[in-house]
Parts: structure tokens; sequence; C-alpha cells
């Protein structure tokens, strides 16, 4: 699989660098960042963010996975 390229089958959102369990979701590839319909998201690298803190990328940097409200 190419790196950005989006595959929903079986509900996954998928890249290269991690994977999403998403039912309405969508990928943000350049950041490798997935969000589901639930509103918070799980990346490969632990990043939490909510639709509202995407641009805000670097303040998650190195923080463990959790959710997000």
């Amino acid at each position: 699989m190419e790196l950005g390229e989006i595959n929903y089958l079986h509900g996954f959102c998928l890249t290269s660098h991690g994977f999403c369990l998403t039912s309405c979701g969508f990928c943000l590839t350049s950041h490798v960042v997935c969000l589901t319909s639930y509103g918070f998201c799980l990346t490969w690298h632990g990043f939490c963010l909510t639709s509202h803190d995407v641009k805000q990328l670097q303040i998650y940097k190195g923080l463990k996975t959790k959710l997000c409200n």
C-alpha cells in the first residue's frame, strides 16, 4: 500500500504509517491522522486529535494514546 492510500474495506482507514477503525471517518494522510465519527483519533504514533485540533498536531507530539472529547 502506498503512503496516503485510503482503503475503507471492512470500515478501516489505512495508511502505511498506521490504521484506525472508522465507520464514517476519513484520513488526513499528510499527518497520518484518522478521524472517526465518534470525534476522536488514535494514530500509530499515539496522537490524539479532535476535528478542531488537527492544525495543532505538533502540540500532541510525544503524548501517549488517549481519547479526546
